[in-house]
């Protein structure tokens, strides 16, 4: 499976794959799956949410907040 990122109004023709030669958002737990991932960008920075496999094998809901300030210090 391969992760791919797009925007709504281009659904589904404008989809482009982030990772040509390999699933590049792998659980360490469980069967390895991540789905249903968003992102949401707002002033303060960005918001991931995804459902992520467990040791249990179950998909709990994860969540992820970078502000604005590190992604700036990540992408200099």
């Amino acid at each position: 499976m391969a992760v791919a990122w797009g925007i709504d109004a281009d659904f589904p023709e404008g989809l482009r794959r982030l990772s040509l030669l390999q699933s590049a958002f792998v659980s360490p737990h469980g069967s390895g799956c991540n789905r249903y991932v968003c992102a949401i960008a707002d002033d303060d920075g960005l918001f991931a949410i995804w459902q992520q496999s467990s040791q249990r094998r179950s998909q709990p809901l994860m969540g992820h907040r970078l502000t604005s300030r590190r992604l700036r210090s990540l992408l200099d």
